[in-house]
């Protein structure tokens, strides 16, 4: 019954019930939830390490870590971050690629 308010189903599937339908859609649709789940990491992940970086830098002003570490560490928080990234990427690409191979099949 509703009372005038929209309201929010989730709906629980897992990697695992879909691929053991076997066809191209529901792989695509596994594809496309595993990228928008890699995509929502990323952009945890890159909020955490701008605070991190941000912190760090101040250490490296406060002149509590070397310019050597600060260095080093914006680094590799540059580096995780670009790595979470092209991860995103590739699971996306996927997901689009599976779509396209349903569509086609579908269609075909």
């Amino acid at each position: 019954m509703s009372d005038g308010h929209p309201s929010a189903h989730v709906v629980v599937v897992t990697m695992s019930e879909l691929e053991a339908r076997g066809s191209q859609a529901t792989a695509a649709l596994a594809a496309y939830v595993r990228a928008e789940q890699t995509s929502t990491f990323r952009h945890l992940l890159c909020r955490r390490f701008a605070i991190a970086a941000a912190g760090w830098s101040l250490l490296g002003m406060l002149r509590v870590v070397p310019v050597v570490g600060v260095v080093v560490g914006l680094s590799l928080f540059v580096l995780i971050a670009a790595g979470a990234a092209l991860s995103e990427h590739r699971a996306r690409r996927r997901a689009h690629a599976l779509a396209v191979a349903a569509r086609e099949s579908r269609a075909g």
